[in-house]
């Protein structure tokens, strides 16, 4: 107990900084359930007088100690012990109606059907702790009747060696010690039913009665409301140095790595004098390490990649009389990260909510590029009033494109996984002067990007750009 209270007046210290009150609000609403350690066994009979369950439980009751100090350990045994004495009175050992105390949504009793109708009886089993693995259901939804409540479980789940007796004594002892001792008490926990009700029960504690009371009443907002009513106080947190990692997913966008050393070979062939073929391969060599996450549930999976690029191409072209020519370009990234950078993220998600599970990264297949380009003219730094014009049609899925040196007529985010047009042309007005100007239309992403609320398609707007060149 000396521990949680160093815990917890650290705490409340903090929040004494927002409302000094808050604490001595939360101590004197102070009432704790009670472990008794009495067990009795519970008979359910139907109108004709068939057993239709048995069920081992205990009794729960409620302490309310006096004073403003919750961990007074004097004035808690002396609660407890006038609990324990009353109780003792009003049932002990005898026989109890269990009417009382059923509920519609009792947890322990669903197994039962039309279970309102059935009479219960119970006869005293003994005293004692349940050593089982088993959850204490408890017989209601957590209202107590005259300050007693019960829970536990079918007696065909109790296992030899299950329960530990002791004497009256004993029992009360552990009874009272379980109001400020985590070893002696139990603690409320929650399990959604099939139904779709709650249903609660009671296991070994992980924190005193005490502890488990002042915490619940301080999330609460019956009695300190920070930051307009806000269960998370942020800014008392941040002041004094506590930092909590908050679960949830970051959009981020890809980022494709330069490549910094390659291999690069190119072939060419004049098949006539118009026509020409051309074939290269590129691979980058002693690449760093890249790790990629991609949220799956609450966690990330971890894809890593040393090997950027293996792309191999071809291409041809073909001269229109002197002054036009066709070109085309096709190549492929084959290589898993290329693969990878071509995937798409998974998701769960259920019709007509807004509710998505990210589920990984789907790797997709080899991207590749193409470009088809159609040139006039050519524009001629060392002749004035020479000009040029062209217009092409382009698509570079993601992960096929590794930057470009920023010179031509688009930035790279028009190109990495884009498919659009560009029309553009030069003109040299004197010697090694040269202007141009380039215009983008139709750009559209190849495949979907990723949002919070599932993948979407998408278009950037129309790009233009003018440019002048001198050389010297």
């Amino acid at each position: 107990m000396e521990e949680e209270k160093s815990v917890l007046d650290a705490y409340f210290a903090v929040i004494g900084k927002d409302d000094p009150t808050a604490y001595d609000k939360i101590k004197k609403a102070a009432q704790y359930e009670t472990n008794s350690h009495l067990w009795r066994i519970v008979t359910a009979k139907d109108s004709e007088g068939n057993i239709k369950g048995k069920f081992l439980t205990t009794d729960l009751f409620m302490t309310v100690p006096q004073g403003t100090d919750p961990f007074d350990k004097n004035n808690l045994r002396e609660a407890g012990e006038t609990s324990w004495n009353t109780v003792m009175a009003r049932s002990g050992q005898n026989p109890e109606s269990w009417k009382a105390y059923i509920e519609n949504d009792s947890g322990l009793l669903k197994p039962l059907p039309d279970y309102e109708r059935y009479t219960f009886t119970s006869e005293f089993y003994g005293y004692g702790v349940y050593t089982g693995g088993e959850t204490l259901e408890a017989l209601g939804s957590g209202s107590s009747h005259k300050g007693k409540d019960y829970a536990g479980i079918p007696l065909d789940k109790l296992k030899a060696g299950d329960f530990k007796p002791l004497t009256k004594e004993e029992a009360k002892e552990r009874a009272i010690t379980s109001l400020y001792n985590k070893d002696t008490a139990l603690q409320r926990v929650y399990k959604k039913l099939p139904n779709g009700e709650r249903a609660l029960g009671y296991r070994p504690a992980k924190l005193s009665p005490i502890a488990q009371r002042i915490l619940a009443l301080a999330a609460s907002n019956s009695y300190w409301r920070p930051e307009d009513n806000s269960s998370l106080p942020l800014h008392l947190l941040e002041e004094a140095g506590y930092l909590f990692p908050q679960l949830g997913a970051v959009l981020q966008a890809d980022s494709i790595p330069s490549v910094k050393r390659a291999f690069y070979v190119q072939a060419r062939h004049e098949l006539t004098p118009n026509l020409g073929l051309a074939a290269w391969y590129l691979r980058s060599i002693n690449d760093d390490r890249h790790d990629y996450l991609a949220a799956n549930g609450g966690g990330n999976d971890v894809a890593s990649f040393d090997t950027l690029a293996n792309v191999i191409g071809v291409g041809a072209r073909y001269r229109l009389g002197n002054r036009a020519s066709l070109s085309v370009d096709y190549g492929q990234n084959r290589t898993d990260f290329g693969r990878y950078m071509n995937g798409h993220t998974r998701y769960e998600h259920a019709a007509g909510t807004s509710d998505f599970t990210l589920r990984g990264r789907e790797r997709g297949g080899t991207p590749t590029f193409w470009v088809v380009r159609f040139d006039v003219g050519t524009s001629d730094t060392d002749v004035p009033h020479s000009w040029n014009a062209f217009i092409d049609y382009k698509a570079f899925e993601h992960g096929s494109f590794f930057g470009g040196n920023g010179t031509e007529g688009l930035p790279d985010r028009y190109l990495d996984g884009i498919r659009s047009f560009t029309v553009g042309a030069g003109y040299v007005p004197a010697k090694d002067f040269l202007l141009e100007a380039f215009y983008t239309f139709g750009a559209r992403g190849i495949g979907k990007r990723d949002t919070l609320y599932g993948p979407e398609n998408f278009k950037l707007g129309d790009y233009t750009r003018l440019q002048a060149t001198y050389k010297f």
